[in-house]
């Protein structure tokens, strides 16, 4: 039998990554719209257009 990928272990991998070459990991909850912290407008928005160009920058 073949082995699969799920979304969790691409997903697990991609963050892993990210977080080894410098960026900051997020919990989507903890930056929601109605939260304290919360980097987007409202759920609509699916990338955080201000953190993607700074880091792109970078």
């Amino acid at each position: 039998m073949s082995e699969r990928f799920i979304e969790s272990t691409v997903k697990d991998t991609a963050l892993a990554w990210l977080e080894d070459i410098g960026w900051r990991i997020a919990h989507g909850p903890d930056i929601a719209p109605d939260m304290p912290a919360a980097e987007r407008d409202d759920y609509g928005q699916v990338t955080i257009d201000w953190t993607l160009r700074e880091n792109v920058r970078a």
